[in-house]
C-alpha cells in the first residue's frame, strides 16, 4: 500500500492505492459498490436510509460518499468532543483500487443548559487548523481518532473488496458423490 498524507492549501488527504491481483475493475466496482450502500444498522427509519444513500456519488470508475463520524474524549468519562465530517471515494482500475479520505470539517460539541452534548453554533473548523495549532482544545483525542478511524475503514475496506461477487443464477453442481 502506497500512504500519501498530504497537507496544504485542501483539506487533509489521505490516498492509498492498493493490488488487487487477479480482480477485475468490474468486480471491483461491484465490491465498491457494495460497500457503500450498506446502510449502517443504527439506521432503521425509511427516510434516514434513503436520505444517506442519496448522498451516493457514481462515475464510470469511482464512487464517493459524504460521512460523519462522532469523536469521544479518551479520558475515563468519556464524551462526545464533536463530529468530523469527510468524504470518502474509491476509484478502480484493473487489479488495483484506491481510496481517499478528503477530511472537510470539524464540529465541536458543548454541554448545553439541559446537560447534553450539542454542536456549537457558528464555529467549523478544518482538520489542518486543527493540525497546525499546539494549543487547540482536545487536538490529541481528535488526531488519534483520524488516525484510528482511517485504519478501521482502510482494513474494512480491504477485506470487502476481497470478496468475489457470484451469479444469483448460478448454482451449485452437487457432483457425483451425493
Amino acid at each position: 500500500m502506497i500512504y500519501t498524507l498530504t497537507l496544504g492549501q485542501s483539506p487533509i488527504v489521505l490516498n492509498a492505492v492498493v493490488p488487487m491481483e487477479g480482480y477485475s475493475a468490474n468486480v471491483l466496482m461491484q465490491n465498491a459498490d457494495a460497500y457503500f450502500t450498506k446502510v449502517p444498522e443504527g439506521i432503521k427509519n425509511k427516510k434516514k436510509k434513503k436520505s444517506y444513500l442519496d448522498g451516493i456519488v457514481r462515475e464510470e470508475n469511482s464512487i464517493a460518499i459524504p460521512k460523519e463520524a462522532m469523536v469521544y474524549s479518551r479520558s475515563v468519562a468519556k464524551h462526545p468532543l464533536g463530529k468530523i465530517y469527510f468524504v470518502y471515494k474509491v476509484e478502480v482500475k484493473e487489479d488495483k483500487y484506491r481510496y481517499s479520505l478528503n477530511f472537510v470539517e470539524y464540529t465541536p460539541f458543548e454541554r448545553d443548559r439541559y446537560g447534553k452534548f450539542v454542536p456549537v453554533p457558528g464555529k467549523k473548523f478544518s482538520i489542518e487548523e486543527i493540525t497546525n495549532n499546539q494549543k487547540f482544545r482536545y487536538r490529541k483525542d481528535i488526531l488519534a481518532f483520524v488516525n484510528e478511524y482511517v485504519e478501521a475503514q482502510s482494513s474494512r475496506l480491504y477485506s470487502n473488496m476481497l470478496e468475489f461477487p457470484t451469479a444469483e443464477n448460478e448454482t451449485a453442481d452437487p457432483g457425483d458423490d451425493w
